[in-house]
């Protein structure tokens, strides 16, 4: 007498339906990594944009002179925050009483994958907290994704005050 066996495994349509389903699971999770990643390098750019800023803030506040190099600052009258005219860099730079060949600079970032927008030039903090110079008045710096589907501001209050806004 034969022994019967029940069928083991998965029929070719049990297969190939759950081999769609798990693609097409595969791909919307892909494409919303994807977007999140461009979401996250504007934001993490603001954040470090906005840290920078506070670097010359409190570089002008402490007045602390730059290291010598080529140039002695005799007398430090404020630290500037500038864009770069690329739109995809930016300085931090000292303005001394002296003046300075080459330019000394302080900190200088070239960012990826993002630009700057918005028409802010620069941004100067004098020391002894004799006020915040913003070029152009009411100074807000946009921050774009490279596609520029996601964006950042960061609005540069009159005092000083830094805010990153939607």
């Amino acid at each position: 007498m034969a022994k019967s066996f029940p069928a083991r495994g998965f029929t070719l349509i049990e297969l190939l339906v759950t081999i769609s389903l798990t693609a097409i699971v595969g791909s919307f999770g892909l494409a919303y990594y994807s977007s999140f990643n461009r979401r996250q390098i504007v934001e993490q750019a603001a954040k470090k944009i906005v840290s920078d800023i506070r670097l010359a803030q409190n570089l002008a506040l402490s007045q602390q002179k730059p290291d010598p190099g080529d140039c002695t600052c005799t007398t430090l009258k404020s630290y500037s925050f500038v864009v770069g005219d690329d739109e995809v860099s930016y300085k931090i730079i000292p303005d001394c009483s002296s003046v300075c060949v080459p330019e000394v600079i302080v900190k200088k970032v070239e960012l990826e994958n993002v630009t700057l927008s918005g028409g802010l030039d620069w941004i100067k903090f004098t020391v002894l907290s004799q006020g915040v110079g913003i070029t152009p008045a009411g100074g807000q710096l946009i921050i774009l994704s490279k596609d520029g589907s996601y964006r950042r501001k960061i609005v540069v209050g009159d005092s000083g005050s830094l805010t990153i806004e939607e």
